[in-house]
């Protein structure tokens, strides 16, 4: 997630764990299963499709994480919006405002 989402979560009220990376994230939410997870879908070394593949199948005990995938790519080739819905993670396109974070967000968590 960029410094700038996050801060504006922050600034909304949300209590935030950033990772730099897929792989950093997966460490966090190994030591604390997260309300709702954020993820870009273009990332260095593994993309945000291939990361939420990867949470969903670390999924334990019915836990079924909330995934947001956002991204700027407004061209997405079907493949990648199909599988995105298999994998139940709603995608959002950037730009993004506070209002729109904080409606993402709130949707996620109230998810049941």
């Amino acid at each position: 997630m960029s410094h700038v989402l996050e801060r504006m979560l922050r600034l909304a009220g949300y209590d935030v764990v950033a990772a730099r990376d897929a792989s950093a994230g997966l460490r966090a939410m190994a030591a604390a299963a997260p309300a709702a997870v954020l993820v870009d879908l273009r990332m260095p070394m593994m993309n945000g499709l291939e990361l939420v593949r990867q949470i969903r199948e670390r999924e334990t005990n019915g836990r079924h994480t909330p995934i947001a995938v956002i991204t700027a790519d407004y061209c997405l080739d079907d493949t990648i919006t199909h599988r995105l819905r298999e994998l139940q993670a709603e995608l959002y396109f950037k730009p993004l405002w506070l209002d729109d974070l904080r409606q993402i967000v709130d949707t996620l968590v109230d998810t049941p």
